[in-house]
């Protein structure tokens, strides 16, 4: 599970973020797909007794303009 976010037309992207207050839950994948965007995958993994079922995650990222 993932996705691909873009920067705004005459934005690069410097990278990728993933944050989760669940302990079942894994960045698994941060990588360029191109100038403009980027991929963050995650992965739910079997879960802990006790802990809700549904997990959370933020993913973003850092683009800016005027960079080479």
């Amino acid at each position: 599970m993932g996705d691909e976010l873009r920067c705004p037309k005459k934005h690069k992207v410097l990278g990728g973020y993933f944050g989760s207050e669940a302990t079942d839950v894994a960045l698994t994948s941060s990588l360029p797909m191109s100038a403009r965007s980027w991929f963050v995958g995650i992965t739910k993994f079997g879960g802990i007794e006790g802990e809700p079922n549904p997990a959370a995650a933020i993913l973003g990222i850092v683009c800016a303009q005027n960079v080479r």
